[in-house]
Order: structure tokens, then C-alpha cells, then sequence
């Protein structure tokens, strides 16, 4: 899980971790303002409880070099993945739950420096490529998927924690009703509460 949580940090993690942006680019130069306002569209959409584990950027709907929806940032957090632009007039903002993931492949085609990767993420609903530079094609991949091994042993825990809480509270009620404090039917009706929050 990344502590940071600002859209100038975002965009000098992708710039450190070689997350889609190069180093010392006259491109990304002129291009740092607008990407960090793809990241600040992600900041501002966070719910309470989401955390990011992993951002980068890249060519959104990606075809090929002549066909996309330009530069969006993404960011994979404990509840889904955010792809984010802003736009001259307005912003596109669209997210996946991570439990409707299916899966996400890298395709990687033509030479180092021109070339471009493709990752693949695959959903229930749709299927989109993000058109990467070939030289962080692989570290991005790389990236998404200790992301979601992260969220995925998280929520795990998470899952464990709360069965245990459940079965400490049943265990609560079941001493009220040896003690005669409650009725059989207010046990079986706490319990079956429990067990399906």
C-alpha cells in the first residue's frame, strides 16, 4: 500500500518506479502538468476507506500508436482499479470493482525504444488495453499484479478478522442464553444477524 496520497506524489512515484513517465523527458516536461491533474481526479474520487497500491499512466482503449484515448493515470486500490484524464472541458473517470477482475496480460510488440506493450485487464464486463512504452512494459505488469496479490492477502485478513469477531459475539449470546438471559429464539435471531452482515 503506497502512504502517499497527493497528485504531485502520485506522479513522482510513477516517475521513480518507471511507471509510464521518463526521467528528464522533454515530453513528460510538458506533459507533467496535465498528467498530474489525471492524478488529481483519481485523489479527489477516493473513498474513505480506499487505499492506492499501485499507480501508473499510459495510452487509454489502446489500438495502436494512431488509435486511443490518449494519456489517462491509474491507480489499483483495495476496491477497484480508477482510470482517470482530464480533459480541456471536463474529465473521464471510469473504475472496476477488483472482484469483477478476470485477469491482466502484457503483449509486448516492436523494438525497445519505439515499441509499445500493451496490458491487457480483463473483466467481467469488458476488456480494455493501456498502451505502455515497451521499456516499462514489464515493470508495470510486474507492478499490478504485487498490487493485487497485496489487496487480495489484505482482504484475506480482513475476511479472517471479521469471522472471528462473528464468532466471538455468537459465542457471547450462546452464554446469555445458558444463563437464561435470553430466549432460544433471540439466540437464533442474533446468530443468523451475524452471520449474514
Amino acid at each position: 500500500m503506497l502512504k502517499i496520497k497527493t497528485a504531485d506524489q502520485l506522479y513522482n512515484y510513477c516517475l521513480d518506479n518507471r511507471l509510464g513517465i521518463f526521467q528528464n523527458s522533454l515530453y513528460n516536461m510538458l506533459c507533467k502538468w496535465w498528467k498530474i491533474k489525471h492524478f488529481r481526479i483519481i485523489v479527489n474520487n477516493l473513498k474513505p476507506d480506499e487505499n492506492i497500491y499501485c499507480v501508473f499512466t499510459g495510452l487509454h482503449s489502446y489500438t495502436n500508436v494512431f488509435e486511443h484515448r490518449n494519456s489517462y493515470a491509474y491507480a489499483i486500490t483495495n476496491k477497484r482499479i480508477i482510470m482517470a484524464q482530464q480533459r480541456i472541458l471536463g474529465q473521464a473517470i471510469q473504475s472496476i470493482d477488483i472482484n469483477n477482475i478476470n485477469d491482466i496480460t502484457l503483449v509486448k510488440g516492436g523494438c525497445l525504444f519505439l515499441g509499445r506493450g500493451k496490458i491487457c485487464v480483463s473483466s467481467y464486463k469488458e476488456t480494455f488495453n493501456v498502451g505502455v512504452n515497451l521499456m516499462f512494459a514489464s515493470n508495470i505488469h510486474d507492478s499490478i499484479h504485487k498490487a493485487l496479490d497485496e489487496v487480495l492477502k489484505n482482504n484475506q485478513k480482513d475476511n479472517l478478522s471479521n469471522q472471528g469477531e462473528v464468532t466471538e459475539q455468537i459465542k457471547k449470546y450462546k452464554e446469555l442464553l445458558d444463563m437464561g438471559a435470553i430466549s432460544l429464539e433471540e439466540f437464533n435471531a442474533k446468530k443468523d444477524q451475524l452471520l449474514h452482515l
